[in-house]
């Protein structure tokens, strides 16, 4: 059996035999992911000089930290979510990744800056879930300058030099939320809904669509007043508690964001059965409540799709430092209720 040849490669990975002789003899450069093509048909075909194919890749390909700057590691979603972004940059092909996570442990704007510069000593390009601010934005910029690109992750910012935006789009999300509402919960509907911060763009956007949604469709629909949770759990449990008490009517609770722990804490408690409940995020205390009935119906970002796109683009504004356009990635929610969890 003949071995294979250079045009054997070629033709597998679908590129010119100068371009395979270009990346084992680095006569001229070759994009990083014509150089894996020509690695994955060298290895297929059992090509003599793979080894060295590989060692070209590996020269080709940048070192890069990237930084994360999620919100309290107490949070099961965010540890998840960052074992997901761990993963995907180390997956990356274009880089050598190395994924650096730190979390903010209250959302003030002076704890979020000061992760974020925190994390522009370590990493080339950081990615952060941020309420918005003007001291969020003007450290935005400040590393714009510097050449550290900052691109915003679940939840949008006003900062016009960040690079990009990551997430679900939450208007939609606020409407799906409130056509369940309408559609599932107990006549005549009283609403409470709970929010981490009025300060995180996509909480806002999510109870804006929702009351935008019910004044369409449901006018006699009573929306209570928002509860505060600062995306703490005894915080939370302390005020879902006090809101079943003074609300003995209430027929449906949305918790946009935070300290789920502690609402599902109150609602199990109380013995709120009868409530029809909407949260965020699919976690093992989420997915727990679904399968108990003590929610309805939960709104989920990708985790998986949304590490991948963040990564992907955190890499693209490192490549093409000099481009002004931001990189704006809307993903599809997801859907879950008891019966489709697994």
């Amino acid at each position: 059996m003949r071995r294979p040849t250079m045009t054997d490669v070629a033709r597998q990975a679908g590129v010119g035999v100068a371009t395979v002789d270009r990346v084992i003899n680095k006569r001229a450069p070759v994009k990083p992911e014509t150089a894996h093509k020509v690695l994955a048909a060298a290895k297929a075909l059992g090509f003599r000089a793979s080894r060295l194919i590989q060692q070209r890749v590996d020269e080709f390909v940048p070192a890069r930290r990237l930084g994360f700057l999620l919100h309290r590691k107490s949070s099961v979603f965010y540890t998840e979510l960052a074992a997901e972004l761990t993963a995907a940059t180390q997956r990356c092909d274009d880089i050598a990744g190395t994924a650096v996570v730190e979390y903010a442990e209250d959302m003030s704007p002076a704890s979020i800056v000061a992760g974020i510069y925190a994390l522009a000593e370590k990493a080339d390009a950081i990615a952060v879930v941020s309420s918005d601010h003007q001291h969020v934005s003007d450290c935005i910029e400040h590393l714009a300058d510097k050449g550290v690109p900052v691109i915003a992750l679940i939840t949008d910012l006003s900062a016009q030099r960040k690079r990009g935006f990551v997430g679900i789009d939450h208007r939609v999300a606020g409407r799906t939320a409130a056509w369940a509402m309408c559609k599932f919960s107990p006549q005549p509907r009283a609403v409470g809904l709970v929010m981490a911060s009025h300060r995180i763009l996509s909480q806002e956007y999510s109870e804006s669509s929702f009351r935008s949604y019910c004044r369409e469709h449901a006018e006699s629909i009573n929306i209570i007043d928002c509860v505060i949770s600062l995306e703490n759990n005894t915080m939370a449990q302390q005020t879902v508690s006090t809101l079943l008490q003074e609300q003995p009517s209430i027929t449906g609770l949305y918790c946009i964001g935070g300290g789920i722990g502690g609402v599902v804490q109150a609602l199990r408690q109380a013995e709120a059965k009868s409530l029809f409940v909407i949260c965020n995020e699919l976690t093992d205390i989420t997915r727990a409540a679904l399968i108990d009935y003590t929610i309805d119906l939960v709104i989920a970002n990708p985790r998986r799709a949304l590490a991948e796109k963040t990564v992907a683009a955190m890499v693209n504004a490192l490549q093409q430092p000099q481009q002004d356009t931001m990189a704006y990635e809307i993903l599809a929610h997801e859907l879950f209720i008891s019966e489709n969890i697994q």
